[in-house]
């Protein structure tokens, strides 16, 4: 191409050498003879997305929350990362609370109290009730456990099957024999 054929055109081309970008602007000037002129500019920089962890509120403050609730001798704290959730878990007079809190704003988020049968008298439904309700909506697994708890205020069985790694937990209102809840978790879970 001759010098003639590039005259008025303007070329750019970038060259990133070691992390600098340089501009190099191609012109033609008098007497039909090009010239480069180098202009420099700033290092390229590249954003980088990092990852940030989560500020917990930490185990001491998750055990206020739970106190400023509840009266009794925390047993266990746990930080459950995955749901990210405290569990603190408190007893009172035999009586076992477990209260779940976010783990970032601290706000109480559910919480789960295990009842002896002799503390509550008479039940209108029994533990073998519970069990046969809890029976025609999980219709496999091995039974594990039967615990009477109160879940928010209200007396329930929470009636327990595995199949293979997977925990089932039926909750079976203990007033009116009514399914008010299921649950579903791996049975490698720790919580």
């Amino acid at each position: 191409m001759n010098i003639t054929a590039i005259k008025g055109l303007l070329g750019i081309f970038v060259v990133l050498l070691a992390g600098t970008a340089a501009l190099f602007v191609s012109a033609v000037v008098e007497q039909d003879r090009p010239r480069l002129a180098p202009v420099v500019i700033e290092p390229l920089r590249v954003a980088t997305a990092t990852a940030t962890q989560p500020t917990y509120i930490g185990e001491t403050r998750a055990v206020e929350i739970a106190q400023n609730l509840f009266k009794g001798t925390v047993t266990e704290v746990k930080l459950n990362k995955e749901k990210g959730i405290y569990e603190v878990e408190i007893e009172d007079h035999g009586a076992e609370t477990e209260v779940r809190i976010d783990a970032i704003t601290g706000v109480v988020l559910g919480t789960e109290t295990e009842v002896k049968a002799s503390d509550v008298g008479p039940m209108p439904i029994s533990e073998e009730e519970a069990i046969a309700i809890a029976r025609e909506v999980v219709t496999r697994g091995t039974l594990v456990e039967v615990e009477l708890e109160s879940e928010t205020g209200v007396l329930v069985y929470a009636v327990e099957f595995i199949d293979g790694d997977i925990e089932t937990e039926v909750l079976v209102d203990m007033e009116t024999g009514s399914v008010i809840g299921i649950e579903h978790e791996r049975a490698d879970d720790d919580d």
